[in-house]
């Protein structure tokens, strides 16, 4: 007994041709590098970003040595430091709801 041939699963008519793509079938068109755009953005958007932190990093040393300087205690001194972080946390939800 023979092994049954099995038909071609890449066409329906078993003759080895395929049809042609109809006139009408849009053309797949390749998809565009995202890398211009993404250039474009860098500078107006990670710049103001990156120069607020880095002036962050280079005040933030300072603001105890100037509170020392002015006579603050340690128990102040650190009060003082800690502001910036109070701030964040008690304004964040008030402007939070301003921007959405």
């Amino acid at each position: 007994m023979e092994p049954e041939t099995q038909p071609n699963i890449e066409n329906n008519s078993g003759t080895g041709l395929t049809a042609a793509p109809s006139p009408d079938t849009p053309k797949a068109v390749p998809p565009q590098p995202a890398t211009p755009r993404l250039l474009e953005l860098i500078l107006p958007l990670y710049m103001p970003m990156f120069l607020l932190m880095f002036g962050y990093g280079v005040v933030m040393p300072v603001i105890p040595l100037f509170a020392r300087q002015l006579g603050a205690g340690l128990g102040l001194t650190g009060f003082v430091v800690s502001l910036r972080g109070i701030g964040n946390n008690c304004l964040h939800e008030q402007f939070d709801s301003v921007t959405q």
